[in-house]
């Protein structure tokens, strides 16, 4: 019984740590992606009203 535990355990640690990880890097690029966007809606209206006020 211990002989199987210590794999499984081990398994499910790996699984854990790998789903974790990936959830971090997918978390970042999604924040990033975001912020990326807001810049861009940002400097796009910022340009609108310029030329607007121009």
């Amino acid at each position: 019984m211990s002989d199987l535990f210590i794999p499984l355990s081990l398994l499910a640690f790996l699984a854990i740590g790998t789903g974790a990880s990936v959830t971090l890097v997918l978390s970042g690029y999604a924040v990033y992606v975001t912020l990326w966007l807001v810049t861009l809606v940002i400097e796009s209206s910022y340009r609108v009203i310029h030329h607007s006020v121009k």
